[in-house]
């Protein structure tokens, strides 16, 4: 997934390129998520900071896809 960093790092290396470049990209930007996605990703990234989570804090359903998201993000990518 492409993050600040590097679309930064994108934008000095391909500078008026940078659109083209974008469009071409096989790698995720942010913006093209789902907001409930981004949401996810934002529990995941308070529970790894220490965050307190509580079982009733947020819902079952979200519960469930936050693991589903942690399977994905674990499980190797199969090569091509």
């Amino acid at each position: 997934m492409c993050d600040e960093k590097e679309q930064a790092k994108c934008e000095e290396e391909f500078g008026d390129n940078l659109e083209w470049t974008c469009e071409n990209c096989k790698k995720t930007r942010s913006e093209d998520l789902h907001p409930y996605t981004l949401k996810l990703f934002r529990i995941r990234m308070l529970r790894e900071a220490g965050y307190p989570f509580r079982a009733n804090d947020i819902t079952y359903d979200e519960w469930v896809d936050l693991g589903r998201l942690e399977q994905c993000l674990q499980t190797p990518a199969p090569l091509k």
